[in-house]
């Protein structure tokens, strides 16, 4: 499994403007983090769709700590991104500890689990491949699929 999955540990951080017609925008993650709170849910977690277009979904995760998202796949490439807490992503038999700022890029059909260390938040980007030649279908339920 170790092939599926990329990781980025980041040493410095860079931001980027731009004003291209072309380019969606969107909040800052940091503004929906206080009123996306995992703690008002049963299961300790919550989700929201930052960005949705034809080929991309951009949603933010919060979770309490030892809050678990069950084994699940995306029918497109994923990355998770960091922002706050520790949380532990299981792919196969191989474990990654991903801290604020950690980058972890996940192959499209790949099974992982993710279990909060601490309460957390990330980002998480997907690749929808209906329009990249893919079936949607494979995962139909998406981020939260667990068939």
């Amino acid at each position: 499994m170790a092939d599926a999955v990329g990781s980025y540990s980041p040493t410095t951080t860079t931001s980027r403007t731009t004003t291209r017609s072309n380019v969606k925008q969107s909040q800052s993650p940091s503004r929906w983090l206080s009123s996306l709170s995992p703690a008002e849910t049963p299961a300790g977690r919550r989700a929201a769709t930052l960005v949705k277009t034809n080929q991309l979904r951009v949603v933010l995760v919060t979770m309490k700590a030892a809050a678990k998202l069950d084994s699940h796949c995306a029918p497109g490439p994923i990355t998770i991104h960091a922002l706050t807490g520790c949380f532990t992503v299981c792919v196969g038999s191989d474990s990654y500890q991903v801290d604020p700022g950690h980058l972890l890029a996940i192959e499209p059909r790949v099974r992982h689990d993710v279990e909060a260390v601490d309460a957390s938040a990330f980002l998480v980007t997907i690749g929808w491949p209906h329009l990249m030649g893919g079936d949607p279908a494979i995962c139909s339920r998406g981020l939260l699929s667990t068939n």
